[in-house]
């Protein structure tokens, strides 16, 4: 998507993820990665930090520095041009922004409930985007990015078949199971037994990315 600003919209980005990062990097300084990584809370304080940076950056800009001017024949005073990006004040993006990232979260988090009643109950067919590295030991950490199917389910016991390929990316596994190169015959091949409790554990450490099930 082509950015269009005006003045110095172009920065509002540069602004707010600048003032983030810094957020995040600080509270990482200060407490326990751990803590750091199962807690929200200091995600959520540095998205307010780099909101408020944002909208005093743009308040600055749009109310402070703004330059006025008279005419000098009618008196008449007007203001130049408010800074914008894709046309919309810049300080109105401190608001729009963290509703966007919330937006995201909350979708993540109504995804992420539903792959794990899929995980929680397998059938025959389900596939697996997983990354390699973290699912098979002393696996290629560049290409690992890749697929299992499941072929069988006995109870608690999954048995999977795991793809022959693999990618760069995440979006390349994405890509093969969007256009249907999944469906191919010798897509798969070379199998693996895991327990529903260790898919579980495989998905809360992102080994699992996503789950699909055919209708």
């Amino acid at each position: 998507m082509l950015m269009i600003w005006r003045g110095y919209g172009w920065a509002t980005l540069i602004v707010f993820g600048i003032t983030w990062v810094a957020c995040l990097l600080a509270m990482q300084g200060i407490m326990d990665a751990e803590y750091y990584k199962v807690n929200e809370w200091p995600k959520t304080i540095g998205l307010i930090g780099a909101a408020m940076a944002t909208g005093l950056f743009g308040y600055y800009l749009n109310y402070k520095k703004r330059a006025i001017h008279v005419n000098g024949e009618t008196g008449v005073t007007t203001k130049s041009p408010s800074h914008t990006m894709f046309f919309i004040p810049v300080q109105y993006w401190a608001i729009i922004i963290p509703l966007f990232f919330t937006w995201a979260h909350m979708k993540s988090a109504e995804t992420d409930a539903k792959e794990l009643v899929l995980l929680e109950a397998p059938v025959s067919g389900d596939r697996y985007l997983v990354d390699y590295s973290k699912l098979l030991n002393d696996y290629d950490d560049k290409y690992k990015y890749g697929a299992v199917e499941v072929s069988k389910v006995s109870g608690t016991n999954i048995v999977v078949l795991y793809s022959r390929q693999a990618s760069t990316k995440k979006s390349g596994a994405r890509t093969d199971l969007r256009n249907g190169a999944m469906d191919k015959l010798d897509y798969f091949d070379g199998s693996g037994e895991y327990t529903i409790s260790e898919l579980i554990q495989f998905k809360e450490s992102n080994a699992i990315f996503a789950v699909t099930r055919s209708l």
